[in-house]
């Protein structure tokens, strides 16, 4: 957005292929485009917070993984969004990323909905109901070169084949309805994933996830490389998982976006858990003063 207030004279803006406006680039606020660009004010981008926090669906005890953190502590709560933040290199996707079994801890203890687990594999991750949105779709998320469908049925293909046969017809079925339920935008369930927007296929790897059901779902980066509009879409859906019961862990690096999704957080500071902040403490402020190694006395 930045390019087009140094470069243009003028912008127009188009919303779900109507025309919303044009304007001398001079008398634009950055507020006033994005407006435009999603049919509401900058402070409505974020949902209300209509879920409540219920059962304990993740505890993390003393988590570590040599070289990369230590004494990570913390849960997490069905119908709950925990917001994970630091600075770069702080730890916060090695820390995902080990509890999604993509690598392995050193050190510490995991329990899901009370039972301790071993989680060696993403497969073991897979099969407790964790999902994990990476923050890099193009390269650990989707086919590009594959199809809609295929990418959103991959998780759960094996349920539905006998050997080397598919269920295609099911298969279908199922991305079909993926597609209406996140108002994925294609032409088709055949049509190829590189061929989409960002923020559509940031709802594929999504849909994938969603087929399996799952209890806990990770969002490392949720709406990177996308557009304001297909954000304020994201955020819904993120809302919505809450509000049925799913436990969330949200990733990011702009600060306005975790402040505004999450209920609660944990900060990182060099793979060390720094503090833990509450709904009415989330400023960016108490933030930064944990993420730069400081206590909450500290600022």
């Amino acid at each position: 957005m930045n390019e087009l207030f140094e470069i243009s004279d003028r912008i127009t803006v188009f919303r779900d292929g109507q025309y919303t406006v044009t304007a001398e680039t001079k008398n634009v606020t950055p507020q006033r485009l994005i407006k435009a660009m999603v049919g509401r004010e900058i402070n409505e981008i974020y949902p209300e917070h209509k879920s409540h926090a219920g059962e304990t669906l993740l505890s993390v005890k003393n988590a570590g993984r040599e070289g990369e953190f230590k004494d990570i502590s913390f849960e997490l709560h069905r119908g709950e969004k925990l917001g994970i933040a630091g600075l770069m290199g702080a730890g916060r996707t090695e820390l995902v990323m080990a509890l999604f079994g993509a690598r392995k801890l050193t050190g510490g203890s995991v329990e899901i909905k009370g039972e301790a687990v071993d989680i060696r594999t993403p497969r073991d991750a897979i099969r407790r109901k964790i999902a994990l949105v990476t923050e890099d779709r193009k390269l650990y998320g989707l086919n590009l070169i594959g199809c809609v469908g295929d990418n959103i049925v991959s998780v759960v293909e094996r349920k539905y084949s006998k050997g080397i046969f598919h269920n295609r017809r099911k298969c279908n079925g199922l991305a079909e309805d993926m597609v209406k339920r996140l108002s994925i935008k294609v032409t088709g369930i055949r049509q190829i994933t590189g061929s989409l927007s960002g923020g559509n296929q940031q709802k594929v790897v999504l849909a994938k996830w969603l087929l399996n059901e799952p209890d806990i779902i990770i969002f490392d980066e949720p709406t990177r490389g996308i557009d304001v509009g297909a954000k304020t879409e994201i955020y819904k859906i993120i809302e919505e998982l809450a509000c049925e019961g799913k436990g969330i862990i949200i990733i990011s690096s702009e600060m306005p976006e975790l402040i505004g999704l999450s209920h609660r957080m944990i900060v990182l500071h060099e793979g060390r858990m720094t503090g833990g902040l509450d709904i009415d403490e989330l400023t960016q402020e108490n933030i930064m003063t944990l993420a730069s190694g400081c206590g909450k006395g500290d600022a």
